[in-house]
């Protein structure tokens, strides 16, 4: 009996490391030439003391960032315009990266790292902190593709206001964004119970990725669209690899995947490499409507109160700790059960 208390000792401590809040240093980087950018890290000010570099030209191209500046840090936050030509207004997040081209920065084929579970809570707070203050009916909030450059060697995401000079000099915008920003590096831990993915096909704008990585239990990185196919065995492997967890498997968008012969070229590149995929439809979500009253809490009270019921780190790794540690107790309960029953079986022999 000792030695089995000593051995769940030890667990239990290979456990509360694994699951513990570990700290991470971040970096808020903006260009002086981006109006949204510069608006938002002066809105960010207001939340705390953030270790934010100001580029003098666009950080889109890696010659304008200073590397040794990023080099102490751990993960990187891009704040950013959006431009687009449907001039919509728009508040989105996504990983930086090209399936091919780099026709604005970058490297050709090559995608940052991206972490699932950091992009999936910055998008998800980035709806609460929008439906919070109902801006959520003046501007779109979505995820994008993984698209344009710089390419750094660290974790990294976009967090971007489009698509005019309008609303990158809108300073709600910006305090959206920055409110979201900081709430998500407050209160981030890496949630062992969500299932990291890649996603494939679908439009710029990911409608369906934007359902599966707010409401459901899947953490999408990297997102490989239509318009960038056909996929390659290449492709696949940069988005599984620059994912800083574990993939699990791909999300595919069925209807953005082209006619029946391009879905079936990509099941079968999926399927060669051992790589799981699923259906969009194939994800169990949070009907909308329990979604629609979730995130549209209302104000700021309702705001604590969720974060209050919301687990924190140290909770989360105590629950899980403490789930694992009575599997422990029961499978010891079974072994000494069993010696019982041998015991009184040699006895009666």
């Amino acid at each position: 009996m000792p030695e089995e208390n000593n051995s769940k000792i030890v667990i239990q401590d290979l456990i509360h490391k694994a699951t513990e809040k570990v700290p991470r240093k971040y970096l808020i980087i903006a260009s002086r030439e981006d109006r949204a950018g510069m608006s938002i890290v002066e809105e960010l000010k207001q939340f705390g003391n953030y270790d934010i570099y100001i580029t003098e030209k666009s950080m889109l191209h890696n010659e304008n960032l200073d590397m040794e500046k990023i080099k102490p840090y751990d993960f990187v936050i891009f704040a950013s315009k959006h431009q687009s030509e449907k001039k919509e207004k728009t508040l989105s997040v996504h990983s930086p990266g090209n399936w091919g081209e780099a026709k604005a920065g970058g490297g050709v084929g090559k995608v940052c790292r991206s972490s699932a579970l950091f992009n999936k809570e910055l998008f998800e707070m980035l709806n609460h902190v929008a439906r919070e203050h109902f801006f959520d009916s003046k501007y779109k909030v979505s995820l994008e593709c993984t698209h344009h450059g710089p390419l750094i060697n660290k974790p990294c995401v976009f967090i971007e206001i489009g698509s005019t000079e309008t609303e990158w000099r809108d300073r709600k915008a910006a305090f959206i964004i920055a409110k979201a920003i900081h709430n998500t590096i407050k209160n981030f831990y890496e949630n062992p119970y969500r299932e990291p993915a890649i996603g494939i096909g679908g439009p710029h704008y990911c409608p369906g990725f934007n359902k599966i990585q707010l409401g459901s239990n899947v953490a999408i990185s990297h997102v490989i669209p239509e318009y960038a196919l056909p996929l390659t065995e290449e492709m696949v492997r940069e988005a599984i690899e620059k994912t800083e967890e574990d993939v699990e498997f791909a999300v595919l968008d069925w209807k953005g995947l082209g006619g029946a012969e391009s879905r079936k070229q990509i099941t079968d590149l999926l399927d060669k490499l051992y790589i799981r995929w699923k259906k969009i439809s194939q994800i169990s979500k949070i009907p909308e409507d329990d979604l629609d009253e979730e995130m549209n809490k209302g104000n700021e009270e309702k705001m604590e109160e969720t974060i209050e019921e919301k687990e924190t780190p140290k909770e989360a790794g105590e629950n899980y700790q403490a789930e694992i540690m009575e599997m422990i107790d029961e499978t010891i309960k079974e072994k000494e059960d069993e010696e019982s029953v041998e015991d009184k079986t040699e006895t009666n022999n």
